[in-house]
């Protein structure tokens, strides 16, 4: 039973969107799909949404896209899920801030060129 072990941060009951809550809204405001992009943080968000709400996984996509640079593989109506960084700063890659800060400016930048197009209104 799930509700035996209902997290409650600072008192505050967070709202439980159903996957008719969450139907519901994406087409209220006209959104065709959900791109969910970045490491592995963000694929398990893409991976528990598919199960929550298995009705809407043809909405629900995933890119792998740790750095952010697959900006311009966006659909049309899409909403953009981004969660960009926490590889490229590892021991691994070793991103400085400064080349992190580049990245992030130059993602964010691409970003409202293409909303100032309206590519994500077409």
């Amino acid at each position: 039973n799930t509700d035996q072990y209902k997290w409650i941060p600072y008192s505050c009951l967070l709202d439980q969107w159903t996957e008719a809550h969450a139907k519901a809204c994406l087409d209220k405001h006209g959104i065709n799909q959900v791109q969910i992009r970045g490491d592995s943080h963000a694929k398990l968000l893409h991976s528990e949404l598919t199960e929550m709400w298995p009705q809407l996984k043809t909405r629900l996509a995933f890119l792998n896209d740790a750095d952010c640079k697959g900006w311009q593989l966006l659909g049309n109506n899409t909403l953009v899920l981004a969660n960009c960084g926490q590889h490229p700063a590892d021991g691994n890659h070793q991103w400085g801030p400064s080349k992190y800060k580049r990245s992030l400016r130059e993602y964010i930048q691409k970003l409202q060129e293409w909303v100032r197009s309206g590519g994500n209104r077409k």
